[in-house]
């Protein structure tokens, strides 16, 4: 970016407006019933962010196995390239909420809690 002359303060008022904006959008966002959605999913993050990638492997193998594409695309980091654009929304549900899931039957399940070597 080049910032010559009087054009810098521009950066400096759109700045101060994107700040503005996100800390009301986060007021207003507070008040509402998706507050508590956002809160558990801000609680869960650094479980998805371990393993949403490993979720993002397991969509990929999926769409390779049922459409009959090459297995060598599994090796495509992150996602595979070639794909439908609106797969996109599937993997952002499934790596957010996979590992929620994940979560709730370890430290939830009575089954798998004795899995997470809890012994008293």
């Amino acid at each position: 970016m080049d910032c010559k002359g009087s054009i810098v303060w521009l950066y400096y008022v759109i700045a101060i407006c994107g700040t503005v904006a996100t800390i009301q959008l986060s007021k207003w966002l507070s008040q509402t019933k998706i507050a508590s959605l956002l809160g558990y999913i801000g609680d869960k993050t650094l479980y998805i962010l371990t393993f949403h990638f490993l979720t993002f492997k397991i969509i990929s193998f999926l769409h390779i196995y049922y459409n009959d594409l090459p297995a060598e695309w599994l090796s495509q980091f992150p996602v595979i390239k070639k794909i439908h654009p609106s797969l996109w929304m599937v993997y952002t549900i499934v790596g957010i909420s996979l590992p929620m899931l994940v979560w709730e039957l370890f430290h939830r399940a009575p089954k798998f809690s004795a899995i997470t070597f809890d012994r008293k």
